[in-house]
């Protein structure tokens, strides 16, 4: 997880690059869903991030992300009429500490050095300082985002616009072939029950505060 400061000051809004006519647009509605997830996946994929991310979970992290708008807080990328990349922002307050305005976005790796990343970050960063002019300044604020140690142009931009690691995430993989001990569970008053469709969206919710 990266973070930068937010300065009070704005930054000057340049031309975003317009190469092979790539062009910018806002989100339209449900139908940027399915996009949206295609383009995580097939990022995961290329930088070997073992994780799937599904349509239905783009729906559900869109539902339940704090102070989010997405006609306002994504954009997208596009060229030749096909989405290559897309950022969205939110923002909260953590009790008691700072308040994090975040960033996260992908794009496509035929596309990237090519300026399309840098203004997606323009974008994300303007829209968080406007939102940010509506806040009481009445404690630390950052910019915050991730990227996997695999994809190096992510590092590379970000760190170039002041953004530096502060927590770092790891995957552990145990071989199966390995005899795997029974153990008991501690016995704390709980007990295991398959989850019903219905409390997923319950599960969800606590999971986007945990986080």
């Amino acid at each position: 997880m990266l973070q930068e400061h937010v300065q009070r000051k704005p930054i000057e809004r340049s031309t975003f690059p317009m190469q092979v006519d790539v062009r910018y647009r806002l989100y339209r509605g449900e139908n940027d869903i399915a996009i949206i997830a295609d383009i995580t996946q097939r990022c995961y994929d290329v930088e070997a991030i073992d994780f799937r991310w599904s349509e239905e979970d783009a729906a559900r992290t869109f539902a339940y992300l704090d102070h989010f708008n997405p006609f306002k807080n994504v954009l997208i990328a596009e060229a030749a009429g096909d989405a290559l990349a897309f950022v969205r922002v939110h923002w909260n307050q953590e009790e008691p500490g700072p308040r994090i305005y975040h960033h996260i976005g992908h794009v496509l790796p035929r596309w990237r050095h090519m300026g399309i990343g840098t203004a997606l970050l323009q974008f994300a960063q303007q829209r968080l300082r406007t939102l940010a002019k509506s806040h009481r300044s009445n404690g630390p604020r950052f910019f915050q985002t991730w990227a996997a140690d695999s994809d190096t142009s992510s590092m590379t931009m970000l760190e170039s616009h002041g953004y530096r690691p502060i927590r770092f995430d790891y995957d552990m993989l145990r071989p199966l072939s390995e005899h795997i001990e029974r153990k008991p569970l501690p016995q704390y008053g709980r007990r295991l029950q398959r989850l019903a469709i219905e409390r997923i969206e319950v599960v969800q919710a606590c999971k986007e505060d945990a986080l």
